[in-house]
């Protein structure tokens, strides 16, 4: 399945490595816009949520939801290219 996976960083000191790395341990990760990844994943979007949200702090604001083929954007590349291509489209 793939999602989007959107979040607000509100703490002070951000550790974008360990977050960043806790999404590419779920699936094929990709940065599609600022705050904004795509994941291709075989867990749920609560599993997600859980595991990228112990490397958030409470200030911070995290938000996963499944996306399909019936989905429209504008995203630069790689992300336009690899969103196309999990959907067949390329």
């Amino acid at each position: 399945m793939i999602y989007t996976i959107t979040f607000a960083i509100g703490s002070k000191q951000p550790d974008y490595d360990r977050l960043t790395a806790a999404l590419r341990a779920l699936g094929d990760a990709i940065p599609a816009l600022p705050s904004v990844w795509l994941l291709d994943s075989l867990y749920d979007a609560n599993q997600i949520f859980e595991a990228i949200g112990r490397y958030l702090a409470h200030e911070d604001r995290l938000f996963v939801a499944e996306i399909t083929d019936n989905s429209m954007g504008w995203i630069e590349e790689p992300a336009s290219y690899w969103l196309s291509q999990k959907f067949g489209l390329y």
